[in-house]
């Protein structure tokens, strides 16, 4: 009897245990712990995008209301452009998504250009339209024209259509860029019959930018102001290289480097002394030196900085001749014909053609510049033949002048230098360790 109820109590616990195993078991606990992981792990995803979708609308709106506000009404027909109402803006943008597909779609009239491997070509231009803004209409038929050409041409690269004119960095076979220009001259003499398009050739293919992208903008350079505060017919008087090199070295002269700090960085324009012939101090903000031109960095992380700069040096420009540059000349354009307006100047020059002109003009030794000219392009930075590096990596302080890491400032989120061996770091740079050199002066 004993034994039979032994054998029962058992059999009646061990009827119990399987469940209760079963419950412990292990493996079941880790799989339903990892599950919930990525549950948890789904759910923070999503939280996050719908938070980074809601800033982005809500600054959005908040950048086309301050656009509004600063236009006003009485900015005639460019500032009525920034009050049209969201329905013509996104019928504008669906007809400019339609006539991409319908190029995407349909074969194009004009013939394929093989791909030239290592015979490939950098086109820089920029254009105004000489008889004003287009009308939304034109400028829509612009980006599908230039697309269907450039798609056409295996060229590939960005190019910033604004109602106001063209501004596009652009990569191809160099037949190709070069018939893309042709075809520019042909359908439209009164805007391009004068530009100057710039040409680098003998580009290997890893110079080739990776896709196209055609698309519509306010300006062709965003300064922010009211065109009518700085009209084209304003614009400072063009100086060819070589009247720019000498007009360097004379006194009374003030340059401005219309650029934003990070390309300043890495090269610039350096006066030379008169008296002993040699190049300012390298590397330092204000280059200029006694006897020749001063040289002046406003600093700007962004071109919007300008009109607030110039408002607080404009007593450093009483009584001096006033030269500018930029890389290729378009940014001048109308910060020149601001300068002039705002302090109701005559005396304001720009340097035709830009830093890329005037190496062309000093291919050996780079003439008064010194560092490299930074470019938007895959070379990130070209300069002259015995040019030298005037910047340095921002974490080991090693001379180093190319953006390639693609890091940004932790505080201001402008671009920093970082050296190839700083990038192969093991443990990688916490990015709070990156501080631009604007950043860390304040």
């Amino acid at each position: 009897m004993g034994k039979r109820r032994s054998n029962s109590l058992e059999e009646h616990f061990a009827a119990e245990r399987p469940e209760k195993a079963r419950k412990e078991d292990p493996d079941e606990d880790r799989k339903a712990r990892k599950a919930l992981k990525k549950e948890k792990k789904r759910n923070k995803e999503k939280k996050e995008k719908k938070e980074k979708k809601e800033k982005k609308e809500k600054k959005d709106k908040k950048d086309k209301k301050d656009k509004k506000e600063q236009f006003g009404a009485s900015g005639e027909e460019t500032a009525a452009s920034f009050s049209k109402d969201e329905e013509e803006d996104a019928h504008e943008k669906r007809l400019i998504d339609e006539l991409h597909q319908r190029v995407n779609s349909t074969p194009s009239e004009c013939p394929d250009v093989p791909k030239q491997t290592g015979n490939n070509s950098i086109l820089l231009f920029y254009a105004y339209c000489p008889k004003g803004d287009m009308s939304r209409d034109q400028q829509t038929k612009a980006i599908a024209h230039c697309y269907e050409t450039l798609k056409s041409l295996k060229c590939t690269g960005r190019l910033r259509i604004g109602r106001e004119g063209y501004n596009g960095t652009l990569t191809g076979p160099s037949d190709g860029v070069r018939r893309f220009t042709k075809e520019l001259r042909k359908w439209d003499n009164a805007t391009f019959g004068q530009t100057d398009f710039k040409f680098v050739d003998n580009q290997p293919d890893k110079q080739l930018l990776p896709t196209l992208k055609v698309f519509p903008v306010t300006e062709i350079v965003t300064y922010g102001f009211n065109p009518q505060d700085a009209p084209l017919n304003m614009r400072g008087v063009h100086l060819k290289p070589q009247e720019w090199h000498d007009a360097l070295t004379k006194p009374d002269t003030v340059v401005i480097d219309v650029r934003n700090f990070n390309e300043s960085l890495i090269g610039k324009f350096a006066p030379p002394n008169n008296e002993t012939g040699k190049h300012g101090a390298e590397g330092t903000n204000n280059l200029g030196v006694v006897g020749s031109a001063k040289v002046l960095d406003p600093g700007m992380r962004k071109s919007t900085d300008f009109p607030v700069w110039l408002d607080k040096h404009k007593d450093e420009l009483e009584g001096k001749k006033v030269l500018m540059y930029c890389t290729a000349g378009v940014r001048c354009e109308r910060a020149s014909a601001f300068v002039r307006k705002r302090l109701n100047r005559d005396e304001v020059y720009q340097l035709d053609g830009g830093i890329h002109r005037y190496l062309e003009q000093y291919p050996e030794t780079g003439g008064h510049w010194i560092g490299k000219n930074y470019v938007f392009d895959k070379r990130f930075s070209h300069g002259a033949d015995r040019s030298t590096v005037i910047s340095q990596c921002v974490n080991c302080k090693e001379p180093w002048e190319r953006y390639n890491a693609h890091q940004k400032c932790f505080r201001c989120k402008m671009e920093v230098l970082l050296c190839n061996s700083c990038q192969r770091l093991k443990p990688a740079l916490p990015k709070a360790s990156l501080i631009c050199p604007l950043c860390e002066a304040k």
